[in-house]
């Protein structure tokens, strides 16, 4: 600790930070959790494992995923068969070859597992398929319409498209309307406000507004 007494003999692999008076630790190649004297709370026992938020933590155990509180009671069994990590706040999860999401901050699911794929999710968007693509918030909420073959998604939510049984790409905002017309051989998101494009068999550069920023004259960008 800060004063240098030793809380734990140093034989663990990996000790993490401190959540809900409890650290994740892991050894032998297992996850356990113990107090802020070193003590062993919950052994190690899990394959996977996440830190305590709220006296819940989610683990995985001969394949099967759980809810645990603090002293290793089970909470709630999942029935997912397979759990990502989270990132952004989320974490994909698979059942019966669909996919979903849960949340960090309680593990429960907010996405259902209805969907063939889904991308990551960003600032509380996603892009999800079916037959197409289309994307969705946080709260499943359908914001472009499932009608697309290609969909790529910027941080800033902005997204490139092109229908399906069409081959002309345009640019769309998080309330889905469309502020590029389909008109490009093909689009890929760059940065912030700009964005690479193909017209014809050359590649420039253009912004949001498109204003060519580079004309259309490299083979490759």
């Amino acid at each position: 600790d800060y004063n240098g007494e030793v809380l734990a003999k140093p034989h663990l692999d990996s000790i993490f930070p401190f959540h809900n008076g409890l650290a994740r630790n892991y050894w032998s190649y297992r996850y356990g959790y113990m107090d802020k004297k070193g003590k062993t709370v919950i052994f190690n026992r899990y394959e996977e494992a996440t830190d305590f938020r709220d006296g819940k933590a989610l683990v995985m155990d001969e394949n099967i995923y759980y809810i645990i509180g603090t002293k290793g009671d089970t909470l709630t069994k999942l029935p997912y068969s397979k759990v990502h990590p989270f990132k952004n706040g989320y974490a994909k999860v698979e059942l019966n070859k669909k996919v979903g999401y849960i949340r960090e901050a309680d593990f429960e699911e907010n996405i259902p597992t209805t969907y063939e794929w889904l991308g990551g999710m960003i600032n509380g968007y996603a892009i999800a398929k079916n037959s197409a693509r289309g994307m969705i918030d946080s709260l499943n909420n359908v914001i472009i319409p499932f009608k697309y073959k290609y969909l790529i998604q910027n941080e800033d939510n902005y997204v490139a498209g092109t229908i399906v049984n069409a081959n002309k790409w345009g640019v769309l905002n998080k309330q889905g309307e469309i502020i590029i017309p389909y008109k490009y051989e093909m689009i890929r998101l760059f940065s912030k406000d700009l964005f690479r494009f193909q017209k014809g068999k050359k590649w420039g550069i253009a912004n949001l507004q498109d204003d060519w920023v580079l004309n259309p004259e490299y083979d490759y960008i």
